[in-house]
């Protein structure tokens, strides 16, 4: 799906934030195809998914950008 269809299909509030969580490898990268960049909707539905359950840790830990060196 287009970016915009992949905002929307995981209901982020911007573009903007999702391509942070692309870029910090949240968000799995785009599928280039002839059309331009796709994102696959099983991918998709994997990343929010993780989301669920009080036994997944908090994706900040993971992330170089809220690491506590960071700060």
């Amino acid at each position: 799906m287009t970016k915009r269809s992949a905002v929307k299909y995981i209901a982020c509030k911007t573009s903007r934030d999702f391509d942070k969580l692309v870029a910090v490898g949240e968000l799995p990268l785009p599928v280039p195809t002839p059309f331009g960049e796709r994102w696959d909707r099983q991918d998709l539905d994997a990343y929010v998914d993780g989301l669920k359950g009080a036994r997944r840790a908090d994706w900040r830990s993971r992330s170089k950008l809220y690491a506590p060196e960071a700060h």
